[in-house]
């Protein structure tokens, strides 16, 4: 890795950090309002409302890692620009495919590492969240006929009920 790539990257990790704290933050104080008097109401340790957290977050990696990626990389680039670096960088003969490069290779590793996330890791996160809360208010015992959780309904064009064939699935 050639000593402007790190240069690059270092630049932007940076403000990307911030804002992937910042959307962590953002995302879990609005919940934490949605659910607060479940947990008030069942008396629920700090520390086990900090657990719901940490096992709610990968459902969360699908949207906090693109507008974080978005916005460091503006962040990132403005501060380049601001402080004429980039331009001192092309001047001196580099092309700006080839100082955005690193910065590309990390946005489709992070595209496909939020997809293996999505795929694998968040369902069963969002899952257990959802069994925790249920099981919060309910005061510990889960009920197995619980409307939440993944079902396949099929739909067809005369809606709910009628006795026609489906014509595709709809997740509820």
């Amino acid at each position: 890795m050639k000593l402007i790539d790190k240069y690059m990257l270092s630049r932007f990790f940076v403000p990307f950090g911030i804002c992937v704290a910042a959307f962590c933050m953002l995302f879990v104080v609005v919940d934490m309002f949605e659910h607060l008097s479940d947990f008030i109401e069942a008396g629920t340790p700090v520390v086990q409302v900090a657990r719901f957290y940490v096992f709610y977050l990968p459902a969360l990696v699908v949207f906090i890692m693109p507008i974080s990626i978005l916005l460091g990389l503006l962040y990132s680039l403005w501060q380049l620009t601001r402080r004429n670096e980039l331009t001192a960088m092309r001047a001196s003969g580099i092309g700006f495919a080839r100082l955005t490069l690193p910065l590309l290779i990390f946005g489709l590793f992070a595209g496909i590492l939020t997809g293996l996330v999505n795929e694998t890791v968040a369902p069963w996160s969002t899952y257990w969240a959802q069994q925790y809360v249920e099981r919060i208010k309910n005061k510990g015992e889960l009920r197995r006929s619980s409307s939440r959780g993944l079902r396949i309904r099929t739909w067809n064009s005369a809606g709910p009920g009628s006795s026609e064939s489906s014509t595709g699935p709809i997740l509820t």
